[in-house]
């Protein structure tokens, strides 16, 4: 038979590697993206804001400030997406101090997250 056990982790192992980079990779592309687009939100939302305080029409207001609740929620959650992407992709090189830097930044982001939604 040939095939030898050790052989085939190794290749199993690398193969890991390279889908946890890559997945870590998405996570931080999606969280710039939920950042860029919390952002707008957040703009739009103030804006919308100064719109229904400047007409005088309440609902618009609450509207206005649902949106930017919505944009903070957002880029909170963007922060947390891009730093457990490069978490993932430090612990998928080997570099376990820098991942875990990371991962102390996710969870901080995560508990900003849970505040702005709260």
């Amino acid at each position: 038979m040939g095939f030898k056990i050790g052989k085939a982790v190794s290749r199993i192992g690398k193969k890991a590697k390279k889908v946890a980079n890559v997945s870590g990779k998405v996570l931080t592309t999606t969280g710039k993206v939920l950042q860029v687009g919390g952002g707008a939100l957040e703009v739009a939302g103030t804006g919308t804001t100064l719109f229904g305080l400047a007409t005088g029409q309440p609902e618009i207001v609450a509207g206005g400030a649902a949106l930017s609740a919505t944009g903070v929620a957002s880029t909170n959650l963007g922060n947390m997406s891009v730093a457990g992407g490069r978490s993932t992709r430090a612990a998928s090189k080997g570099k376990g101090k820098k991942a875990r830097k990371q991962f102390e930044k996710f969870t901080s982001s995560g508990l900003q997250f849970v505040a702005s939604t709260a």
